[in-house]
């Protein structure tokens, strides 16, 4: 496994690739918030504000289909693998390419994601 560090240099954000095509995103997810969104915090950690509360689950399939939805991907490409009863989440992603959606599709995707 290799460890990098993302074109989002300034903000230090670490992604870890798992294979060719997978990749584990640390997140720290804040449940019951008033407005969703993604950003990136002064420490250089993801933070996902999502609106649902941590009960039986919510805040957990809300921040997977939130993500999902963000980066053009089926709730099923996204698992949270550590954390379910954390608020740091570690977030597997399963990308498929094709013709419309290469390597360079995703990280557009992601940079807009985190503001860059």
């Amino acid at each position: 496994m290799n460890e990098l560090v993302t074109t989002w240099e300034k903000y230090q954000v670490k992604v870890k690739i798992i294979e060719e095509n997978k990749l584990e995103i640390a997140l720290l997810v804040k449940p019951g918030s008033k407005k969703e969104k993604i950003f990136v915090g002064s420490s250089g950690e993801i933070i996902v504000a999502i609106s649902k509360r941590p009960v039986q689950g919510q805040a957990n399939q809300a921040v997977v289909k939130y993500l999902g939805k963000n980066l053009g991907l089926a709730a099923s490409y996204l698992n949270i693998t550590s954390g379910a009863k954390s608020k740091i989440k570690i977030l597997q992603i399963v990308y498929h390419f094709s013709e419309n959606k290469s390597e360079d599709y995703y990280i557009s995707k992601l940079d807009s994601l985190f503001g860059v």
